[in-house]
């Protein structure tokens, strides 16, 4: 049996607005919201700073969760798009 591949780990630093989008109550059952509550799981506080540890599995569902104009879609972007941007853009 082949082994697995390691998870690429990232850590990215959260603004206050992006960590008061992530930490709203998350209503219902579902993907999404499963989503959600896992990445709430993973923030890191350090002092006044706020992280959040993402797997690449993590990220990749992240930016698919960001297309289209539903509710979650646009809460994913709020707290996701600016620190993704800026990832890239460091590259």
């Amino acid at each position: 049996m082949p082994d697995k591949k390691p998870r690429a780990i990232l850590v990215f630093s959260l603004e206050k607005i992006e960590v008061f989008h992530l930490m709203r109550p998350v209503a219902g059952e579902g993907g999404w919201q499963d989503f959600l509550r896992k990445m709430q799981t993973k923030m890191l506080v350090d002092g006044a700073e706020v992280f959040i540890e993402m797997s690449d599995g993590d990220i990749g569902r992240a930016i698919r969760g960001m297309s289209g104009n539903g509710g979650f879609q646009g809460r994913l972007r709020k707290i996701f798009r600016a620190q993704f941007v800026n990832f890239l853009e460091e590259l």
